[in-house]
């Protein structure tokens, strides 16, 4: 078991170099990691969806994307404050933080 081929059992959970990947990342990209394993989190953040999407600049690319529901994301610690009104008065465009 103690090196990650036992049938079924998947990786050892208990091996460090399992972790070293993580020791680099900042404090949102941490968070993301575990957001992104909660079954439950993922159901709510499939629950919002894009209400529009345009281009701001082709290079680097940069889209602007409208959601309906992200309120439903801020008891996750998932917040989009708003930062400016969009070209085509479509709401407002958030940045995700």
């Amino acid at each position: 078991m103690g090196d990650g081929t036992d049938a079924g059992a998947g990786p050892d959970w208990r091996s460090p170099g399992k972790y070293s990947p993580m020791l680099v990342l900042d404090r949102r990209a941490l968070a993301w990691q575990c957001l992104s394993r909660d079954q439950d989190f993922l159901n709510v953040a499939a629950s919002v969806v894009p209400t529009s999407v345009y281009s701001v600049r082709d290079d680097p690319p940069i889209s602007v994307i409208t959601l309906s529901g992200e309120d439903r994301l801020a008891s996750w610690g998932v917040h989009f404050p708003s930062v400016a009104e969009p070209a085509d008065g479509g709401g407002l465009c958030r940045l995700a933080s």
